[in-house]
């Protein structure tokens, strides 16, 4: 017999990630995992790490100079995030570096 309200796993587990806060720990990760192609492999191995809080992306760069030359392509990095994972600024609306 089939219910009526059924629930999926996948809604499940999305409601529960979001009820932790665990959705930006997870989009950081991704966008950690991906880096080498937003910002090219020149700027990776001056990235340390990197994190998520109140929709802010937080990187910390190893080098000012490697820190600086991507605050000026801020815009163009964000711009590049929202599209790879399709989000807008409601979920992630600054980077940091």
């Amino acid at each position: 017999m089939k219910r009526k309200n059924a629930i999926t796993i996948s809604s499940v587990l999305q409601d529960y990630v979001h009820r932790v806060k665990l959705d930006e720990d997870m989009l950081a990760l991704d966008i950690e995992r991906v880096w080498p192609e937003i910002v090219g492999e020149e700027f990776v191995k001056y990235t340390q790490g990197m994190m998520m809080k109140n929709k802010q992306l937080y990187v910390t760069m190893l080098s000012p100079a490697a820190s600086n030359e991507l605050m000026m392509r801020r815009s163009e990095i964000l711009k590049k995030i929202h599209d790879r994972f399709e989000i807008d600024s409601s979920v992630l609306s600054a980077i940091h570096f």
